[in-house]
């Protein structure tokens, strides 16, 4: 998979709110308002989510902007595909993210 193709699939808005593709739209708003306000906050672990990749980093814009892609029915769509692309990569593929 090319480096832009795999980046993409890694950093998906399903991952940066800690959630499943099967959650609802209530479960989007509050783990977006509950990342929202650890940021703010400065809570330990506020900065980071977990990828298939293991850690990478959170701020505001990116949860916003997940929060915004889950809420539109294509987008989110796209998305859940991407969250699945991320989950059947290679682990030899995985392991090359820098």
């Amino acid at each position: 998979m090319s480096e832009p193709w795999r980046a993409r699939a890694l950093d998906n808005a399903f991952d940066r709110l800690g959630l499943h593709p099967g959650a609802s739209r209530r479960e989007i708003e509050n783990a977006a308002r509950a990342s929202l306000d650890a940021l703010e906050l400065a809570i330990h672990g506020a900065t980071e989510f977990q990828s298939v990749l293991g850690p990478r980093p959170r701020d505001a814009q990116g949860v916003r902007e997940a929060r915004s892609c889950l809420r539109d029915p294509e987008q989110r769509a796209r998305e859940h595909l991407w969250w699945l692309l991320a989950r059947e990569l290679p682990e030899s593929e995985a392991e090359t993210d820098s």
